[in-house]
């Protein structure tokens, strides 16, 4: 089933351009996410009843452009791929008239609620999503995993704080993106954003930002204190021959 959902860009998901934000992209998407999940019956209280629930591990994102305050979009997702306790969605985010801002692909991971431990995903759910194999985005995207680069920078520790976290009870995946955000530069042009979602963060985690400078764009992380990521991201501008 291919989940669709229309919008608008609000006021609160731009930036100083009144261009939609990163961290205004990561949380559209992920609402249309949630919302097929919401629509299809594998709902949160459902997920919680039979004790599974999903979590993001990467996002791979393309922009083509950026939609502006105002402007009317079309968010859709779908998940292609489905096996053992790893799920693999596409979204697209257009204009009414076909016109493509954003393509993503992503990976999930179901886990059991008591321990976080990964599970097998239930049939059940797998039935109120449907997997469209055939729906896969023919882009070339990169790898899942982000090999940061050295010689970097680590800055003050920041401790997570409550308002950071989602009815998981650990850091929202936008919130990661937002926190690690900070550390590039505000004024950074990129069409490529790349994520790996390592470990979970809690309230009272004390977190480690490192920040690094690439040929193609910046790297930031949030490291554990033996030094290991809760998170990574990569913001990157590639031209047309660079992605061929």
């Amino acid at each position: 089933m291919i989940y669709t959902m229309d919008t608008r860009i609000r006021f609160h998901e731009v930036g100083p351009d009144k261009k939609l934000s990163l961290t205004g992209l990561i949380d559209l998407l992920q609402d249309c996410g949630n919302f097929h999940g919401e629509d299809t019956g594998a709902t949160l209280d459902y997920q919680y009843k039979v004790g599974q629930t999903w979590a993001i591990t990467s996002w791979n994102l393309i922009i083509d452009e950026w939609p502006e305050l105002g402007d009317r979009v079309i968010t859709s997702t779908w998940s292609y791929k489905a096996r053992h306790f790893l799920a693999y969605r596409n979204f697209t985010v257009k204009s009414p008239d076909g016109k493509c801002y954003v393509k993503a692909d992503s990976q999930w991971i179901m886990l059991n609620t008591n321990d976080f431990t990964p599970a097998k995903i239930r049939q059940d759910i797998m039935d109120m999503y449907t997997v469209e194999p055939d729906a896969k985005l023919p882009d070339r995207f990169p790898g899942r995993v982000i090999r940061m680069a050295e010689n970097g920078e680590y800055l003050p520790e920041i401790t997570v704080s409550e308002y950071m976290l989602d009815a998981n009870h650990h850091i929202n995946n936008g919130q990661f993106v937002k926190l690690a955000a900070a550390y590039v530069p505000a004024d950074l042009k990129f069409n490529r954003f790349n994520a790996e979602y390592v470990a979970q963060g809690h309230q009272g985690d004390n977190m480690t930002p490192y920040r690094v400078k690439t040929e193609n764009g910046w790297q930031a992380a949030l490291l554990k204190e033996d030094g290991k990521p809760y998170f990574k991201a990569e913001w990157e501008f590639m031209n047309d021959d660079q992605t061929r």
